[in-house]
């Protein structure tokens, strides 16, 4: 550790002579593992620019330690609340600059559900008329969890916070550690982000992650995508407000924005996508007719009409059975599972769009999303089609 070391009061020049900033005396103690980081912090406390010290560029230069103040965490009282107007002294160079960047809003709204994790980030872009950008910092209760000098994006996933309601406070700084903030209640669910998500009432503003991208439903249009954990279960449908963005199955996201249901489905009306990391691509569950959709999740999250089992709507699965034509965009299949109900229905619809449908009497194999629809107040099984090379005929 460099220190501790005390912040300076004053200093007019003049061998020692002190002349006291209008601010008064400064009144700190720094510490820091950091020599060069310490001297960086002392030089912004003062009011001068850390581009005109030359030694602290040396010294950075020697390896000592980083002159940086992107790449610095400052804890305590931060430096803009302690800044003092020191005059130039040699070739240090006093800025004026006592404005924090301009930061509009985040993409966080006050009360959200965090389901695994968090991409927090400026809904438009920051800007800074004097010194220039120079980071932003992520805290949860006051503790940093995440820094970005690049994009300003941030992110948080949970390590040993408890359940519950947190603050959520995102900074955006200058070079010379003036700063703007943001702050907001979240709260946190620690079981599977998709699995919390669905136990949640339709409107609740809900931030879900990583989770797995297993490709989007053509079939239902190209705003319609899935998304599930690494195992295949739970799963989930996307609604995004715009096109689908190119993306491969396997990569993670984060997601962002509202719980909804629609003909039984429940689904996460996105707002924003994140792109995390990449993993295995997620493998079809195979599943019989009957064991599509399966049964109740919780009291939000109906399964199908007369379905049991695990529920899996929105799970990338694989059927198959005998191929009878339905509509311009669907078929049927049977593979003996389903038995006749008080409707008469015993097949399973497979919504395949623009695909081309397997002629009549063949038997073929389906990979593609445990789906539902509405059908006389009854949430009836279904299965969309992934591709058209998902639609194979075995005979």
């Amino acid at each position: 550790m460099n220190g501790p070391v005390g912040g300076p009061d004053g200093g007019g020049g003049g061998g020692g002579w002190t002349v006291l900033p209008p601010e008064g005396k400064m009144r700190c103690i720094l510490a820091s593992r950091d020599p060069v980081a310490i001297d960086t912090i002392q030089a912004l406390l003062c009011g001068y620019r850390v581009s005109s010290i030359p030694s602290l560029q040396r010294a950075r230069d020697a390896g000592l330690g980083t002159n940086d103040p992107s790449q610095i965490e400052v804890r305590g009282v931060h430096v803009a609340s302690l800044r003092r107007t020191f005059v130039q002294w040699g070739c240090a160079q006093p800025d004026p600059d006592r404005t924090g960047p301009t930061l509009s809003n985040i993409n966080v709204p006050n009360g959200t559900y965090v389901c695994g994790g968090i991409v927090v980030k400026p809904t438009s872009p920051p800007t800074d008329s004097g010194a220039g950008l120079c980071k932003a910092e992520l805290r949860i209760d006051g503790v940093l969890v995440d820094s970005n000098n690049t994009d300003f994006s941030t992110v948080w996933i949970p390590t040993n916070e408890s359940e519950g309601t947190h603050t959520l406070t995102y900074t955006i700084y200058d070079r010379m550690l003036n700063e703007t903030s943001i702050s907001r209640n979240i709260i946190l669910k620690r079981s599977n982000p998709i699995g919390s998500a669905l136990e949640l009432n339709n409107g609740s503003s809900v931030a879900l992650g990583p989770v797995v991208y297993t490709g989007t439903a053509t079939a239902l249009g190209s705003n319609v995508f899935f998304v599930s954990s690494e195992r295949g279960l739970p799963a989930m449908r996307v609604v995004y407000n715009s096109s689908v963005p190119i993306l491969a199955s396997g990569q993670r996201l984060f997601l962002q924005g509202t719980i909804a249901t629609t003909g039984g489905n429940r689904y996460l009306s996105c707002t924003s996508i994140s792109l995390y990391d990449t993993v295995e691509p997620v493998r079809p569950l195979f599943m019989t007719n009957r064991a599509v959709g399966g049964g109740n999740l919780n009291a939000f999250t109906p399964g199908v009409y007369l379905g049991s089992g695990a529920y899996n709507i929105g799970a990338l699965i694989t059927v198959a059975g005998k191929v009878s034509l339905g509509g311009s965009d669907y078929f049927y299949l049977d593979d003996g599972s389903l038995a006749t109900d008080s409707e008469g229905v015993s097949k399973l619809k497979i919504k395949c769009g623009s695909f081309a449908k397997p002629s009549d009497g063949s038997f073929a194999v389906v990979t593609g999303w445990s789906f539902t629809e509405l059908d006389n107040g009854k949430i009836r099984r279904v299965v969309v089609a992934r591709s058209q090379a998902d639609i194979l005929v075995i005979r």
